[in-house]
């Protein structure tokens, strides 16, 4: 019997309404101004060198299943340029310190850089139509209910959450900028299980990739419902080599979050 479920955030319960492309270079321009407003000259090389540190964020995440968050990827670029920030960088993951150690000062500055990046796309995402109803009647049902989100910025999530009013919905709330690892990691998941002190087998994830969702569910001895849906995703991964795995397999495919409601007691 499933006690506990566990959501993915990003469209599964929330889509997203514009085009990446477009967004990304707001995000840019508005973190640009803002840099520009504290006296720190930023150039085009600056904003293309942070996208790029992004990118090879995301490469090396599905080798080592760590993210790399947009506050690294920053400072890593402010430090190339020649802001200092403390330059520890380096040792964050090493060490196996989930804040960065930065300065009193530049800590505030590359928070408020970033909520500038992030706003068009915090702008861009909405809630699923069904998803108030589904959450309400779970919690009514006396489901646990947990959210799990691959994620480059807390305090993003925090106000993604906060915006669409989940917020009440999920204890724990985790996403992966805070945690050691990431989606498909089992210990992500295990993190819950153990919160709420009940066995994986009695738990469900509900998420729309098979590879970070459902084999990561499966991974940690969990259940796997795939929402799938038509809406446009910014990124799809599954390893070629986890092509024909079974663990992608999930326990059943729902079209609508509605659908869980029929099936969770089946699961």
């Amino acid at each position: 019997m499933i006690k506990g479920i566990i959501f993915d955030l990003g469209h599964t319960l929330m889509e997203f309404t514009g085009v990446w492309e477009e967004v990304e270079a707001e995000g840019k321009k508005r973190m640009a101004a803002y840099l520009k407003k504290k006296k720190l000259n930023p150039s085009e090389e600056m904003a293309q060198d942070f996208w790029q540190n992004r990118q090879n964020g995301y490469l090396e995440a599905d080798k080592n299943h760590r993210e790399l968050t947009a506050e690294q990827a920053l400072v890593k670029t402010l430090e190339k340029f020649n802001v200092k920030t403390h330059s520890l960088s380096r040792h964050w993951r090493a060490e196996g310190s989930k804040e960065p150690h930065l300065n009193g000062k530049m800590k505030p500055l590359i928070q408020g850089a970033l909520k500038a990046y992030f706003s068009p796309e915090e702008e861009n995402w909405r809630l699923f139509h069904d998803a108030y109803v589904v959450l309400k009647h779970l919690k009514k049902e006396g489901y646990l209910l947990g959210l799990i989100s691959n994620v480059t910025d807390v305090p993003f999530f925090n106000r993604c959450l906060k915006k669409l009013k989940l917020t009440p919905y999920f204890n724990p709330a985790v996403p992966s900028a805070g945690h050691p690892v990431r989606k498909p990691h089992p210990e992500i998941f295990l993190h819950i299980a153990r919160t709420w002190g009940i066995n994986p087998s009695e738990i469900a994830m509900v998420g729309d990739l098979l590879y970070f969702d459902i084999y990561g569910a499966h991974q940690a001895g969990m259940k796997g419902v795939w929402l799938s849906t038509n809406h446009d995703k910014a990124y799809k991964f599954t390893p070629e080599e986890l092509k024909d795995d079974p663990r992608l397999v999930p326990e059943a495919t729902i079209y609508s979050l509605t659908e869980i409601l029929m099936l969770v007691k089946n699961l």
